[in-house]
């Protein structure tokens, strides 16, 4: 949920993972993703927002399965919508991309 364009009272936007129905391990992943959004805006700042979406949430993502499946074994993460596997494809040899590698 973290967005550099949110703020209240002169604050950043609140990064947001709570849910009581949800695994550990799920909360863990969450909070390393957005914490890597809010990491990649923090390098980028300004550039941030010519940041396209796939790239923002891949690397995102790829942070998230990097740090949780180092804590947590067996960890796996679907990658749906704006987010692909390259950052995981380029670590490991199983392949998550192939059918979005046009759109990078």
């Amino acid at each position: 949920m973290f967005n550099p364009e949110n703020r209240f009272l002169g604050l950043r936007s609140p990064v947001k993972i709570y849910d009581p129905s949800r695994k550990s391990r799920e909360i863990y992943g969450t909070t390393i993703q957005e914490l890597a959004h809010a990491a990649h805006w923090r390098l980028l700042r300004t550039g941030y927002d010519s940041t396209s979406d796939i790239v923002a949430e891949s690397w995102a993502s790829g942070v998230q399965w990097v740090l949780t499946s180092s804590i947590y074994s067996g960890y796996s993460l679907d990658y749906e919508g704006d987010c692909t596997g390259v950052v995981q494809d380029m670590i490991d040899s199983d392949s998550k991309i192939s059918s979005k590698k046009k759109q990078l």
